[in-house]
């Protein structure tokens, strides 16, 4: 899960090219520990899915918002009177699909995953 996460959310969708894969050092620290983390506070707490998706969209509301601040850059050579989808200084039409894309990608899906391969195979 550690080097999953961050492959599969900056990788997989392209945001991080794979000449430039030193990047994904301090990526492995953002998505592969707070995935881990998330794990651990599901399976400790005894927490179903919908605080793995709430604990998701936090790490990506923490990713976008503070981390990387892709959703409150600001735009260069556009004419401000033409803005779509900015708010607040908020492109909030990146940041709910960021949201999503991220807490599933990077979380949701590789808790399944990991769920799934740490079963026990039974007989057939």
């Amino acid at each position: 899960m550690l080097l999953l996460a961050p492959v599969t959310a900056e990788v997989l969708f392209g945001t991080t090219r794979v000449t430039t894969l030193f990047v994904l050092v301090p990526q492995i620290g953002a998505w592969g520990c707070g995935a881990l983390i998330i794990r651990y506070l599901a399976r400790r707490l005894s927490k179903g899915w919908r605080a793995i998706l709430l604990l998701g969209i936090a790490l990506a509301v923490a990713e976008e918002c503070v981390i990387q601040q892709t959703s409150l850059a600001p735009l260069v050579g556009v004419n401000p009177d033409e803005v779509y989808g900015r708010a607040f200084g908020v492109n909030w039409v990146y940041f709910l699909w960021a949201l999503g894309y991220e807490s599933i990608w990077a979380v949701v899906l590789l808790v399944c995953l990991a769920r799934r391969l740490q079963r026990p195979q039974g007989r057939t």
